[in-house]
């Protein structure tokens, strides 16, 4: 038997395997008859070909975690203090609070989780994706109608209790607010009123704004039913009119017919309509008209605003949110805009496109480019798919066996040449048997060798080829693409090849076991459990935190009430005397906090542009920009690129080279306005966002140094209070356990200014969203343009006006460059703000557990019975037993506080380090054949 070496594959998991020669293959040809004389049983009836629960989990401490050994421990620990107070009563309040905190942590919060976004074109193979990720046949069915159907986003969350292959799920349809409403109504109404009855429709651009005006009416048609209400239809006729746009009456009508749509649906209060535990079938059924378009059926995916389907599987347990959006490049606009809309709130990316020509796609390779302005390049995903329609290209396999020096087509090569000197050898010696003379047992034999090594060229040898030719072509691709973006990121973007269908296979059941004679895309080859293991990595030191809080905050501090309940000889109404002044310092505490808050959102956020040389310069260089928008162009501002507000266009911009003499060709180009403005002050916001990390740093330490100080007034006002020395020393104990939680969440400030940083820096730089700030900032300047009337010249008359408006001062007495600091210092304001109420939030919650502590130590307003001392003997006798099934559960936490060193490589390692692993041999792979 033959080995083989061939090519490292990153991503595509193979298991070491090798190529039988053609007498191995012959003698496993009569195992296999042996197997099917003895009538081989198939697996048990319901059983699964394929248990995705037994694939391999990321390297991280959080999956070697017993996890349902903690829950139980957790779980044991809150259940014991929750059946001694069974028959607490409700007026011993220190008793009733240690039950409450008994119930609140019994169960570990729910995981924060990452969202997903799963972006890429119509027919790119995304919902089948889906299916294999949730390890589900029939999750989702659009696609299988051969039409673009899914128009709004599906967010898949986790069923909480459902096991990971449970086949009862939940869903919930939310339908957008009426802010949400009210934008996305004005935008059609304008599409359809500009294109009906404006007069001002460029030829040039007659299909794009037409197919604009069509979605809008689409979208009326939705709102008001006209397709199965004639009612309805009829007022939306004698709407649809140039005098009723202009008075509003459109508008008013279509937010009541929405509201009243949404009504028919019988949602509650918060525009959300909820099915709950049912099988797939029914529940697609269900929620088919919410999230779908379907001809000769009624539809409100136009005005849905989420759908979220809960289930149990791997991913959505460890929080892995994936959202299922619309496809890209849909002639309905309404679908490509709420797919951009979405994709950039999420915190990762995940493209889909078929690898045959990924490499060279313009399309994608505008998306990843701005998947990765938005999100940087360690967020961004791209997943090839489809990988095994490679197999069909028989010549190349050919041509690989037979000029490709590598393993295993060299072995292959050797093999399908032995073979066939074989056959040959064989027709020779049939040649010279006299046919009459031989027996009808030799022919039969002679007959059976030579179809035996048949199957073994064509059925066994060619699909190893195959096999290996996928996992060839997948690597060349993933390695060119994931270094492709070094302009835009110096960190490389994930990359994975997959076939969904292959893996999807694998889960049918009462499939019979596979032979070795004819190799098979293993699960571990289709690339999707690789992927799953990327994607539940997302999500794991994030849950890790989580449980570990519990257990090292959240279960002492139970137990602290407990001790404090217990221990009725430390208390005194003394303690009361520490109140007072300690509320005082909390109060003046926050005052002081948030007028820093506050100076900071006035003095201390960075001007892009302060320096007027490097702001001139700047101006120059984007009016530059402007003015070769109009040379040698035929354009206008009316267009996809520009409504869709900084999406990329789908069709041809009108910018082009005339024809010269010769007759040579017009040379047809892309515009996108919003872009090239974006990248041309990408380097001064990269400038800005370091210099605004600079001033979060050093106000952040200003405020760690404010609230140290007030930690030690607050320690002060303790000490020097005229509480007893044995009172005044547990109020310092307790003091010191609860500084040590301010001073972390002190500490965290600068990370979480530093978050809003980058948000704002997304914004002000990216062009995925509909609401894309270069677009907003200029709106007013593209209408006005565009509303250029129609004459001989119009389109140079646009390009002055065009240059004009960019380079002089507005109606505010601004310049372009003002109005995009305007804007992203109301957007920077914005993130700051909600950042530091939150956080000073939080911290007064800190500060407020001590007084809450310091309370349960005063006397009791109220005469204790002989029952509620009972219970607190109960407690104070399992407490040292709980303390010591706290004490077990957090040794399980810190024996796996050292990291496991990782098996290979990752993706995010610098380019340097990579270069240091790739010389490393690679580990010995295979292609598998089906055991």
């Amino acid at each position: 038997m033959a080995d083989f070496v061939p090519t490292y594959c990153r991503n595509i998991m193979v298991v070491q395997s090798k190529i039988l020669s053609f007498e191995e293959y012959k003698n496993e040809h009569e195992r296999e008859e042996v197997k099917v004389s003895r009538k081989a049983k198939r697996l048990p009836k319901g059983a699964k070909a394929y248990d995705p629960r037994q694939e391999k989990l990321p390297n991280h401490r959080w999956f070697k975690l017993n996890k349902p050994n903690i829950n139980a421990q957790i779980r044991g620990i809150a259940d014991q203090v929750i059946d001694i107070l069974e028959f607490a009563r409700i007026d011993d309040r220190e008793l009733f609070s240690i039950r409450k905190a008994a119930i609140d942590v019994r169960e570990v919060a729910a995981l924060e989780g990452e969202e997903v976004a799963i972006v890429g074109q119509q027919g790119m193979g995304k919902s089948l994706m889906i299916n294999a990720l949730q390890d589900r046949r029939d999750l989702s069915k659009t696609s299988a109608k051969g039409k673009a159907c899914t128009a709004s986003a599906i967010k898949y969350r986790h069923k909480p209790g459902a096991s990971d292959l449970e086949e009862i799920y939940d869903a919930a349809v939310t339908f957008m607010d009426d802010t949400c409403l009210d934008e996305i109504i004005r935008e059609h109404i304008r599409r359809y009123g500009h294109f009906h009855f404006s007069g001002n429709v460029d030829p040039h651009y007659q299909d794009e704004e037409a197919r604009s005006a069509a979605t809008a009416e689409d979208f009326f048609n939705i709102v008001f039913n006209a397709d199965n209400d004639d009612t309805a239809k009829a007022e939306l006729e004698s709407l649809m009119t140039a005098s009723e746009i202009q008075s509003g009456a459109l508008l008013s009508a279509t937010m009541k017919m929405a509201h009243r749509r949404i009504s028919e649906t019988k949602a509650g209060e918060d525009r959300c309509v909820r099915f709950d535990n049912m099988e797939i079938s029914p529940l697609l059924r269900s929620i088919e008209n919410y999230m779908a378009q379907q001809e000769g059926f009624p539809a409100l995916w136009a005005i849905v605003q989420e759908v979220i389907i809960s289930l149990g599987s791997a991913l959505s347990r460890e929080g892995v949110c994936v959202i299922d959006l619309p496809g890209l490049g849909d002639l309905n606009q309404s679908r490509t805009a709420a797919t951009n809309a979405i994709r950039r709130k999420a915190k990762y990316e995940l493209h889909v496109a078929k690898s045959d020509r990924v490499a060279t796609e313009e399309v994608v390779d505008q998306q990843l480019r701005q998947g990765i302005r938005a999100h940087t390049a360690k967020c961004v995903i791209l997943v090839l798919t489809k990988i095994d329609e490679y197999t069909a290209d028989l010549h190349s396999v050919e041509t690989e066996i037979r000029e490709n020096p590598k393993e295993p087509f060299l072995t292959i090569k050797r093999c399908m040449c032995e073979a066939e000197n074989t056959l040959d050898a064989l027709y020779k010696s049939a040649e010279s048997v006299d046919d009459d003379k031989d027996d009808e047992c030799s022919i039969r034999k002679h007959n059976a060798m030579v179809n035996l090594l048949q199957d073994y060229q064509e059925k066994y040898l060619i699909k190893a080829a195959q096999l290996a030719f996928i996992q060839q072509r997948a690597e060349e691709v993933e390695n060119e693409m994931r270094h492709k973006f070094r302009d835009e990121d110096e960190d490389p973007i994930h990359v994975f090849s997959i076939s969904a269908s292959a893996y999807l296979d694998w889960l049918k059941v009462g499939q019979k076991d596979q032979s070795l004679l004819t190799p098979e895309m293993t699960p571990e080859m289709t690339g999707i459990p690789t992927l799953k293991n990327h994607l539940l990595s997302l999500t794991a030191e994030g849950n890790w935190e989580t449980y570990r809080t519990h257990a090292f905050n959240k279960l002492p501090s139970l137990l602290n009430k407990v001790r404090r309940t217990i221990h009725s000889e430390n208390k005194d109404n003394a303690y009361a005397v520490i109140r007072p002044t300690f509320m005082q310092l909390v109060a003046k505490m926050r005052n002081r906090h948030q007028s820093s808050f506050d100076n900071f959102l006035k003095d201390r956020i960075i001007q892009i542009w302060a320096d007027p040389i490097q702001k001139k310069k700047r101006q120059e260089s984007i009016i530059g920009i402007v003015k070769e928008w109009g040379n040698n162009v035929a354009w206008n501002t009316y267009n996809k690129v520009l409504r869709e507000r900084g999406m990329v266009s789908g069709s041809k911009a009108k910018k082009y080279t005339k024809p010269d003499q010769n007759g040579v060709k017009p040379i047809w180009g892309k515009i996108n306005w919003n872009e090239e403005i974006s990248q041309e002050i990408l380097h001064d916001m990269g400038a800005w966002r370091r210099k605004q990390n600079q001033e979060v740093t050093s106000f952040a330490r200003d405020m760690d140094n404010a609230t140290i100080d007030v930690c030690e007034e607050v320690l002060t006002s303790i000490t020097s209070s005229s509480l007893a020395p044995l009172l005044k020393q547990v109020a310092i104990e307790e003091w010191n356990d609860h500084q040590d939680g301010i001073l972390a969440l002190s500490r965290r400030l600068e990370v979480i200014l530093k978050i809003q940083v980058d948000i704002t820096y997304r914004f002000a730089t990216t062009e995925t969203d509909i609401r894309c700030m270069l677009a907003t900032v200029n709106c007013n300047v593209y209408d006005d343009i565009e509303s250029t009337p129609r004459q001989n010249g119009r389109y140079n008359i646009q390009r002055e006006n065009m240059v004009k408006a960019m380079n002089d001062l507005d109606s505010k007495e601004r310049t372009l460059l003002d109005r995009i600091w305007a804007a992203v210092k109301k957007a920077a304001k914005t993130n700051f703000r909600t950042a530091c109420t939150n956080y000073l939030n939080d911290l007064i919650n800190e500060f407020e557990l001590f007084d809450e502590n310091i309370s349960e130590r005063l006397l009791h307003d109220y005469e204790l019975n002989s029952s509620d001392q009972k219970i607190r003997d109960s407690l104070k006798a399992i407490l040292p037993d709980l303390e010591k099934r706290v004490a077990d559960l957090q040794y399980a936490f810190e024996a796996q506080e050292v990291k496991s060193e990782p098996t290979e490589y990752d993706d995010s390692e610098s380019p340097a380090k990579r270069h240091k692993l790739e010389e490393i041999p690679p580990a010995t792979l295979a292609i598998t054949t089906t055991a």
